[in-house]
């Protein structure tokens, strides 16, 4: 339970960055719970604030949390008792993640346009760079892992001003073409 709050803790802190001037708003209780996932009454706390722009909350098998700093570009974790520490810096202004089965994170990069694969190791490679047309991604955005079939999902919005119409969701199949 600790887990998913700090999850949906996360969706509203990052929804909050740049509302910095809206007045205070009353405390989120969601009084009659989600089965499964939020208990009845319980109350969303702050776990640590000064972030710039929040996104890509994953959860882990352990009960922790990786989260990215889209302007800071940096990667974080949250381990399950609450300690918050940069798991993975300069990276390409990360946003979605996805943590795959293996270990490794899946990131959409904006800076770079691709789909990275960090590895416990430490290795970043490209996961994908292209769409199916051989075309350059356009900025991916969010990323979820197709645990029914063993592909992966991405949105690929472009920038809003200039992607004219342009996004697209964009599958990658396990033999990796997209």
């Amino acid at each position: 339970m600790r887990r998913l709050s700090a999850v949906v803790l996360l969706a509203v802190v990052a929804g909050a960055a740049g509302r910095a001037q809206d007045p205070p708003r009353p405390e989120f209780n969601p009084q009659p719970g989600v089965p499964g996932v939020v208990a009845p009454g319980s109350k969303i706390e702050v776990v640590k604030d000064g972030f710039q722009f929040l996104e890509g909350p994953n959860g882990t098998p352990d009960g922790g949390l990786y989260f990215s700093d889209l302007r800071a570009s940096t990667m974080y974790r949250m381990d399950p008792s609450g300690t918050i520490r940069v798991a993975r810096a300069k990276t390409n202004s990360a946003n979605g993640m996805a943590l795959m089965q293996d270990g490794s994170i899946l990131s959409a990069e904006h800076d770079l346009r691709r789909v990275s694969r960090w590895e416990p190791s430490g290795k970043v490679s490209d996961f994908a760079t292209h769409d199916g047309k051989g075309q350059q991604l356009l900025r991916p955005n969010d990323i979820v892992v197709d645990t029914t079939r063993g592909g992966v999902y991405f949105s690929d919005p472009g920038v809003f001003q200039q992607n004219k119409g342009r996004a697209y969701v964009q599958y990658v199949r396990p033999d990796r073409t997209v």
